[in-house]
């Protein structure tokens, strides 16, 4: 049995333009080795975006 403890830290802001529009950007880092077992991704993600609201 192979056991793999995944542990994740997300970081993320928004920034409100105005009522309708804002902007976002989410960090998530992982934490996990690269020498896994299981061969699972272990790289950082960057999501950036913009959202309207009507």
């Amino acid at each position: 049995m192979v056991k793999i403890w995944l542990i994740i830290f997300d970081v993320g802001a928004t920034y409100y333009f105005n009522k309708n529009m804002s902007a976002f950007v989410d960090y998530k880092i992982n934490q996990l080795d690269s020498d896994n077992k299981l061969n699972i991704n272990n790289d950082d993600i960057v999501a950036i975006g913009m959202t309207y609201q009507f």
